[in-house]
């Protein structure tokens, strides 16, 4: 008898992932009327400390973000709402200082504010939610931690991985920007 392991639907060797982080106002007012009229699911990877003032302090620029309403109004038409941490900091650097506990407070903080937010019924896995490590940047320490709070998490090399991700909590990603075009 023969047999193997299918990870992906119908049994394709990998799957690609649309995902918006930090959870910016013209995420939901520009990409989701974008995605819905395509048919195309994605994830969103908020910051939830900001949530309810509205403004992330990113660095010099102000950035506006959407509310928890406008959060679950994207969960109930089947995107993922997921973490990036309650203040986007660096968790690798706070690893550095051995801040154990700030890292803890970062991604268990941050996953209790989807969950009181987004009813289940709007998330896909229920409790399992997805993280994206903040500017990209984990360590397996990291990756260890984040395996208490979550299914998964993205990070980032800057290019397609040429090998599977070593666990879960490593699934590359990479960047797209406005000036990128299909050939680069």
């Amino acid at each position: 008898i023969e047999w193997r392991i299918c990870t992906w639907p119908q049994d394709k060797q990998a799957a690609v992932t649309l995902t918006f982080d930090d959870g910016t106002l013209d995420q939901y007012e520009v990409a989701l009327p974008l995605l819905e009229k395509y048919g195309v699911a994605a994830t969103y990877f908020l910051i939830t400390g900001p949530r309810d003032t509205g403004v992330w302090e990113d660095g010099i620029h102000s950035r506006r973000l959407f509310d928890w309403d406008a959060a679950v109004d994207i969960a109930s038409k089947g995107h993922e709402i997921g973490s990036h941490g309650v203040s986007h900091r660096d968790l690798r650097r706070l690893l550095w200082l051995d801040e154990l506990s700030e890292i803890e407070r970062e991604l268990q903080w941050s996953r209790m504010e989807i969950q009181r937010y987004i009813p289940e019924e709007y998330r896909p896995a229920g409790n399992l939610l997805s993280f994206s490590w903040p500017y990209w940047r984990s360590t397996s320490e990291l990756e260890h931690l984040a395996g208490k709070y979550y299914i998964a998490a993205r990070s980032g090399r800057g290019r397609l991985p040429l090998r599977i991700p070593p666990n879960s909590h490593s699934i590359n990603s990479v960047r797209v920007m406005s000036d990128d075009s299909p050939t680069k």
